[in-house]
């Protein structure tokens, strides 16, 4: 995986967050703004710089029969495994015993009901009306995974990020390791003929905070699960430039199109960004951004691309949901930004790293690597 820079900081205690009135999301003027009666709301608890309380994971797999038929595109797949393995521990008519795997011995969901996993941490709803309602709740989690091989043989391994969002989320981290080793235990990849799948095990899950050789184990040899806390990665000084990677596609939209080479901007993929950021910090930080929006935004879309290489990659998914081939393509590659006279939007940068951008940025999309 590609290597990471930067170290977690500390955190201080979460805010509560109130409902904010749609109409102080302001679509047409692209910013959301709070006006006094916000600010009393949120009893001055509010921030100028994003303080998102994150932990990410490495998750090692070791298949233990051939995989085959995976998918190139990792991210959603790997969702899915996630999603499946969520489903069944919250299923309260099975007991506990019966779906926790023999693998993650500290059984625990942390502050999180057995029924209310799935709902909480796949497929969250803003149950305290926080985002405006035409505002999609945000998945508290990130999957890290760039395309693989089609087929991975009985003893070959795949390693993948995930990046957890959120004190709550990060407290249920033996819930979240048990539902991934009950998915590879149950099998990945296509099914053959008598319906049987590969099976796999997880085998190591480490704290990696993209510093290679920087990880400390958390799931422990004997299966126990080590206490782990969310913490805020610290920026560091604004560069004069840095050069970003966009390791997975990209997929952002303007006008109702999706961006292009041709069309994509510096500022599209910073604005995205600092959307991104704020949305999570809104519902999963420990209070929301008070900036102005429109000058940032604004200051975003001066900046200019230098040395771009870009290319569209074409891509599908199938949805089980829909039953049928979802686009998934985008933009790849990587160009250098010049920083000078841009400096607030360095934050919303480094951070883009741990969260992505764009659409499916749960599922790995537009995910940023900054050299």
């Amino acid at each position: 995986m590609a290597g990471w820079t930067g170290l977690p900081g500390k955190t201080g205690k979460a805010a509560v967050k109130p409902r904010i009135h749609a109409s102080a999301w302001q679509s047409a003027g692209r910013c959301m703004f709070f006006d006094r009666s916000d600010l009393m709301r949120y009893n001055k608890k509010m921030t100028i710089q994003p303080d998102l309380p994150l932990l990410r994971l490495q998750l090692t797999f070791r298949a233990d029969e051939d995989l085959k038929h995976l998918p190139e595109f990792r991210g959603a797949f790997w969702r899915s495994v996630f999603g499946c393995g969520l489903r069944r521990l919250s299923d309260p008519t099975r007991p506990l015993s019966e779906v926790w795997p023999t693998t993650v011995t500290t059984v625990s969901t942390g502050a999180l009901q057995r029924e209310d996993l799935y709902n909480t941490v796949f497929a969250p709803e803003d149950e305290n009306d926080i985002l405006p309602r035409h505002i999609k709740s945000p998945a508290p989690y990130v999957i890290d995974s760039p395309s693989g091989p089609r087929t991975i043989p009985a003893g070959g391994v795949e390693t993948i990020g995930l990046t957890l969002i959120g004190d709550r989320v990060v407290a249920s981290v033996p819930a979240i390791l048990a539902a991934f080793a009950s998915a590879a235990e149950h099998g990945l990849g296509s099914a053959d003929k008598t319906g049987h799948r590969g099976r796999a095990t997880l085998v190591s899950a480490e704290i990696a905070w993209r510093a290679p050789g920087d990880c400390r184990p958390v799931l422990l040899p004997t299966g126990e699960v080590a206490p782990v806390a969310a913490e805020v990665p610290p920026v560091p000084d604004c560069p004069s430039a840095v050069e970003i990677t966009l390791a997975t596609p990209l997929r952002l939209v303007r006008a109702g199109r999706l961006l292009g080479v041709r069309r994509l901007t510096a500022g599209d993929l910073i604005e995205a960004l600092i959307r991104r950021v704020s949305i999570l910090q809104r519902t999963l930080g420990f209070a929301p951004l008070a900036i102005d929006f429109r000058t940032l935004f604004a200051l975003g879309h001066e900046a200019r691309m230098r040395e771009a290489d870009l290319v569209f990659a074409d891509q599908q998914r199938w949805s089980s949901h829909q039953g049928q081939e979802i686009n998934m393509g985008g933009v790849l590659g990587s160009f250098r930004l010049p920083l000078v006279g841009l400096e607030p939007l360095w934050p919303f940068l480094w951070f883009g790293q741990f969260v992505h951008a764009g659409k499916g940025a749960a599922m790995g999309l537009g995910a940023v690597r900054l050299t």
